[in-house]
């Protein structure tokens, strides 16, 4: 009795038992904390892909070339299965009744990178090669940025080099 009574007073040999009890439990909460760090994210998770298998559309527009040439242009992308964009480009020349118009449609494909509701397309080569309309510039590699929003209705392209943004809506 007079052993357990002298282990409950402040002793040395207590003190170093409740050291070796902190330092186990802040060791133990360390291994915790550092295992939930490392776990992955659903954000990141292939099968959670919020992009995958879906197809946007942009709002038509009409512009002009340089030559005063009218043109309605648009573009829809489509997100496949192996981490591709694939880009369909439609043009059409406008000219007046008799003269007919003039259709262009390029597809591409090229990989994208995700990360939550991100992707990111480098562009190394001209999506239309040979250029669509008369007098296009030179092509310069690029890197596009498309956000989803948080309702999945909207999906925002950003150009990087330009800071130009294009809206997509789902296709109907």
């Amino acid at each position: 009795m007079h052993y357990f009574a002298y282990l409950c007073d402040n002793s040395i040999i207590n003190t170093i038992i409740d050291m070796k009890f902190k330092y186990t439990l802040i060791l133990l909460g360390a291994v915790l904390f550092t295992l939930t760090a490392c776990s992955s994210s659903k954000e990141d998770d292939p099968k959670e892909d919020p992009f995958l298998k879906t197809t946007w559309e942009s709002a038509s527009y009409i512009g002009k070339y340089p030559n005063g040439e009218q043109y309605h242009f648009q573009t829809w992308i489509y997100f496949e299965e192996d981490k591709h964009i694939a880009f369909r480009i439609e043009e059409e020349l406008i000219r007046e009744e008799g003269e007919g118009k003039r259709h262009t449609t390029k597809v591409l494909s090229l990989p994208y990178t995700r990360k939550g509701m991100v992707a990111t397309v480098h562009v190394a080569r001209e999506i239309a090669p040979g250029g669509i309309g008369p007098e296009r510039e030179p092509f310069k590699p690029d890197t596009f940025t498309y956000t989803l929003d948080a309702s999945k209705q909207r999906l925002t392209c950003k150009k990087h080099s330009t800071g130009e943004i294009t809206i997509f809506t789902p296709k109907k």
